[in-house]
């Protein structure tokens, strides 16, 4: 099962997506951030999970934190809003 790590600063985006992923069986959602300290809480909790960020919520990944080595297992994917 994949899971997934939904970062934005807006709820309606995080629920939205939420609800599109709901009907796959094999992924399922271990965590919401609203914040850069929560998403990153949530990175280190669930270290084999994928980031869901917008491009829009961007600045909730510092620059030092783009480039980081990402955990086994861990990757992030940006969605165009």
């Amino acid at each position: 099962m994949l899971k997934l790590i939904l970062a934005d600063n807006q709820a309606i985006f995080r629920a939205g997506i939420a609800k599109v992923l709901a009907v796959e069986d094999e992924m399922r959602i271990v965590a919401q951030a609203q914040t850069q300290e929560q998403m990153f809480m949530a990175l280190d909790k669930f270290r084999a999970a994928v980031l869901i960020v917008a491009v829009s919520s961007c600045s909730l990944i510092p620059a030092r934190a783009r480039n980081a080595t990402w955990a086994p297992g861990q990757m992030a994917l940006s969605i165009a809003t």
